[in-house]
């Protein structure tokens, strides 16, 4: 196990205190931990808006089928996927 070791400044104390209030039964390396721990999970996390996704996704297909001289509206999922793949 590796050791890190860290100066306490008045703006780490200002912050430690702060999570004292948050993780109360928690020694000042354990929080830290706990903090590194979510911000790591909230940097690696990425969550997906798939109701915008597929929004999006239907706008772009549409722009592309008007260029094909195709209406979204009037073709089957069947003549989509062929379009797609002779794309």
């Amino acid at each position: 196990m590796n050791t890190i070791r860290l100066t306490v400044t008045p703006e780490i104390r200002e912050v430690l205190d702060i999570l004292k209030v948050k993780y109360p039964p928690l020694s000042e390396p354990e929080i830290l931990k706990v903090a590194l721990s979510e911000l790591y999970s909230k940097t690696t996390q990425q969550t997906v808006n798939i109701q915008n996704l597929t929004a999006r996704g239907r706008n772009y297909f549409s722009a592309w089928l008007k260029k094909q001289g195709k209406n979204i509206d009037a073709i089957t999922e069947d003549e989509a996927y062929t379009l797609i793949k002779n794309a």
